[in-house]
C-alpha cells in the first residue's frame, strides 16, 4: 500500500499482510450512508467485503523534510515491526538523530 504527498515531494510505502474479512457485523459498524452510491445493497450483501491490513514495514521518503535523502543518499528511513513495537532502520548517523527529534514532535 502506498500513498503520496504531491505537494511535498514525499511517499510512505506500508509493506505488511493482508486478509479479506466478511464479517457482517463488522461492516455495519462501518457503514457510511455514502457508501450507499457504490453497494447498494448495505452491509448485509456479499458486494463488499473489509480488507484487514498489518502493516510489518513503512518506507518513508520526504524531500522536504529531508527524510530519506540524508546525506543525499536517497534510500527511504524504515521502520520495522518488532513484536508490538516499531523500531527504526537508520541509514546513516546524520539522519538517525534528524527522524528521532521529527517522531518525537
Amino acid at each position: 500500500m502506498a500513498f503520496s504527498d504531491n505537494k511535498g515531494e514525499g511517499y510512505v510505502s506500508l509493506i505488511g499482510h493482508a486478509r479479506l474479512v466478511n464479517d457482517v457485523a463488522k461492516k455495519k459498524n462501518l457503514w457510511k450512508f455514502e457508501y450507499a452510491a457504490f453497494f447498494p445493497n448495505g452491509p448485509e450483501s456479499d458486494d463488499s467485503i473489509l480488507i484487514e491490513f498489518t502493516p510489518q514495514k513503512i518506507e518513508i521518503m520526504h524531500f522536504h523534510l529531508r527524510i530519506g535523502i540524508w546525506p543525499w543518499r536517497f534510500k527511504p528511513a524504515t521502520l520495522v515491526r518488532e513484536k508490538e513495537s516499531w523500531t527504526y532502520r537508520a541509514q546513516s548517523s546524520g539522519e538517525t538523530s534528524w527522524i528521532l527529534g521529527w517522531k518525537t514532535c
